[in-house]
């Protein structure tokens, strides 16, 4: 599969993800649950979307389970750390809608660069 129909795919689960994650978000800030709690919830619901979209349909790797699921669980800690820095460094400057964007685009990149090259890397079938 090309890199391109690859990316494509990655997108459209993170889109998927992305909604996941902002209507929780959202929904529990409703809720007056603080910022980085919420965003640790949602961010985890996302996660569990993404593991089992990008295992499944954008990359199709077979095979062994558990070093992969460990792998992704150390990217997305990583990349939950890092939007919640962002999160928290930009509503200092930002509206709360424009921090998340901010987080959510630092994300994206965490985890396409994470999954290309050490997750999912090299187990793709046609």
């Amino acid at each position: 599969m090309s890199s391109y129909v690859t990316f494509i795919r990655f997108i459209v689960v993170g889109i998927s993800n992305t909604v996941v994650d902002w209507l929780l978000f959202f929904f529990f800030v409703s809720l007056n649950v603080p910022q980085v709690w919420a965003q640790t919830f949602a961010y985890s619901a996302g996660v569990v979307n993404s593991y089992m979209w990008n295992r499944i349909w954008t990359f199709r790797v077979k095979g062994a389970i558990m070093k992969q699921f460990v792998r992704f669980l150390v990217l997305n800690f990583c990349s939950l750390t890092v939007t919640i820095i962002v999160l928290y460094g930009c509503n200092q400057m930002f509206s709360v809608f424009l921090s998340k964007f901010m987080a959510t685009i630092s994300g994206i990149v965490i985890n396409w660069i994470g999954s290309r090259m050490w997750v999912f890397s090299g187990k793709t079938t046609a």
